[in-house]
């Protein structure tokens, strides 16, 4: 129907309408489409009802009262078609969760949070030099810590399954599995049940640097020369 006959299809609109808006282009059948719906559920005046639809100028979703989308548009004619409605029963089923805490084995504080990959123990790396397992990790956190200490975390949902843990500190290059190995092929496996909180305990990371940089002076010795140099330790 034309836009100007709007209220003659009152009757015939209902929330989650569907609603397409005929191109004046030749060739094209509609140039917009969207969704209607009235704030009060099915009653209401035409003036209230409200058009939900994707927006090119704002580049998103947007609801606006359908009259001032008319008022905008130029077109050759308005085609509406009632929304399905579906009766749905959703199963909740209770999922796992992981929870631990961190310590670094020389006592030095932590960074403020971790990441977290919980991984499935069929995917157990066997060489400590192999980070392909990270490509298979089922959940991936960048976890807050917390606590008194800053010092535990606690991630999910997971799926019944037996999985391996690892944990990286912020600015740290290296991951630590639980309990406290940097090879995982000694991690430990823990069994996921639904509902329950997987407790793997304490974690003992290695915090201390491999390879420090230390700035010095030499003397080459043949021109008299002192250049700056780093040595490794």
């Amino acid at each position: 129907m034309p836009k100007s006959k709007l209220a003659l299809a009152r009757r015939r609109i209902s929330n989650g309408s569907i609603v397409a808006f005929g191109a004046l282009r030749s060739g094209l059948d509609f140039f917009h489409t969207g969704l209607l719906f009235f704030p009060k559920l099915s009653v209401g005046p035409l003036e209230e009802m409200v058009l939900y639809h994707a927006s090119r100028d704002a580049k998103k979703v947007v609801a606006e009262p359908i009259y001032d989308f008319l008022q905008r548009n130029r077109m050759r004619e308005i085609t509406f078609a009632d929304g399905e409605s579906r009766e749905l029963e959703a199963r909740i089923v209770p999922a796992a969760t992981v929870a631990g805490q961190l310590y670094c084995v020389g006592g030095e504080p932590l960074p403020g949070n971790t990441e977290l990959r919980i991984v499935p123990s069929s995917a157990r790396p066997q060489d400590p030099l192999d980070r392909t397992w990270t490509k298979k990790a089922v959940l991936e956190r960048n976890a807050l810590l917390s606590g008194e200490h800053h010092d535990t975390f606690e991630v999910g949902p997971l799926s019944p399954a037996d999985y391996l843990v690892a944990v990286r500190p912020a600015t740290f290059d290296r991951w630590t599995w639980a309990y406290g190995t940097e090879n995982g092929a000694e991690a430990q496996s823990f069994a996921a049940r639904r509902g329950e909180k997987i407790a793997v305990g304490a974690i003992a990371v290695d915090c201390e640097c491999k390879l420090r940089l230390i700035l010095g002076e030499i003397d080459l010795g043949v021109s008299g020369r002192v250049d700056q140099d780093i040595g490794l330790i």
